[in-house]
């Protein structure tokens, strides 16, 4: 397409004159713009990936009988590796994920971090473990079904996070370590990737804020806000 758009400009010097040329290279090259500016667009324009329902999904990662879709989340961020020994290998170990995430009119809601943490902008936050996962894809992160280990509001029973008690990851992109091994132990990966997160509660509402967390709520908003990254709990 450059070569064309050359000879126009060429054949234009050779009838017109040293004007003309210079006026037909700056219309090529505009031209040339406009096409990757309509490409760009075009892609910002396609339709993101649909959002597969609960019984589509693989068995092992569908919600339990009874849970209630409470919503729908994209996620976009980074999935944390450290390079770790196993004997006398070193490899890129998982660590968790590293992720804002936003609503279904794009406003950021809230952050995942290392540790299985959903925490929302209105204080209220879930600790969750992975209960299963599937490998849809060899260049990204596998889908998994995460349930609620602990989950609280800012006051009981309130906020975006306080009745979570099952997130289904779907739709990954990216976040896949490369393969092979890595070279200095203790050295952090940060893999981009992006995410749906489907939010589940259960039917009743009394289970909202069960005690007996060592997690106080204000410290793990104001982390959520700070950057802080979050002790990991145990499993």
């Amino acid at each position: 397409m450059q070569r064309k758009h050359h000879e126009i400009a060429t054949g234009a010097a050779s009838r017109f004159g040293p004007r003309a040329g210079m006026a037909g290279r700056r219309l090529s090259i505009s031209a040339h713009a406009l096409s990757i500016a309509l490409l760009i667009v075009a892609a910002g324009c396609a339709a993101p990936p649909s959002t597969p329902v609960n019984s589509d999904l693989p068995e092992g990662l569908r919600a339990y009988p009874g849970a209630v879709l409470d919503d729908v989340l994209s996620a976009s961020g980074q999935v944390v590796y450290e390079c770790s020994r196993s004997g006398a290998d070193l490899s890129w170990a998982y660590r968790g994920v590293e992720s804002s995430l936003f609503d279904s009119a794009g406003k950021r809601i809230g952050t995942t971090t290392p540790g299985g943490y959903f925490m929302a902008d209105d204080g209220s936050y879930a600790i969750t473990r992975v209960d299963a996962k599937a490998s849809m894809g060899e260049q990204d992160l596998p889908w998994a079904r995460l349930v609620s280990r602990f989950n609280a509001g800012a006051q009981a029973g309130t906020g975006r996070f306080a009745r979570t008690q099952l997130v289904q990851r779907v739709n990954t992109k990216g976040g896949v370590a490369p393969e092979g091994m890595c070279a200095n132990e203790g050295a952090v990966l940060y893999a981009p990737y992006r995410a749906t997160y489907l939010i589940y509660r259960a039917p009743a509402s009394t289970n909202a804020a069960r005690p007996g967390s060592s997690t106080d709520a204000a410290a793990v908003h104001s982390a959520s806000l700070s950057g802080k990254t979050l002790p990991m709990p145990s499993r």
